[in-house]
């Protein structure tokens, strides 16, 4: 059996534009580092297993925000497309392949 709670959860602090914006910052850097280490040819298999893991889980998070903060700004569709060719392009440049 589960214990029971007897105290009603916390509520989240909401979060202003701004603390969004600064997470999804944060994220973009975190990913452009674990792109720079991806780079690397001195890792081990696994240790690149785990890089790719963290980068793929890192990629789905910031993807998530971008779109939740979108939804929360109400910006148009045409938004959201010309926000994806920008990070298809430069994810492009960056491995030098054409997305």
């Amino acid at each position: 059996m589960s214990p029971r709670r007897d105290k009603p959860l916390p509520e989240a602090p909401a979060q202003s534009a701004t603390d969004m914006d600064a997470l999804i910052g944060d994220l973009a850097e975190k990913q452009r580092q674990l792109a720079e280490h991806l780079k690397r040819d001195d890792l081990s298999d696994s240790a690149l297993a785990q890089l790719f893991s963290a980068y793929g889980r890192n990629a789905a998070t910031l993807g998530r925000l971008l779109r939740d903060r979108l939804a929360l700004s109400r910006r148009s569709a045409d938004d959201l497309t010309a926000i994806i060719n920008q990070v298809l392009d430069e994810l492009g440049k960056e491995w030098n392949v054409e997305l």
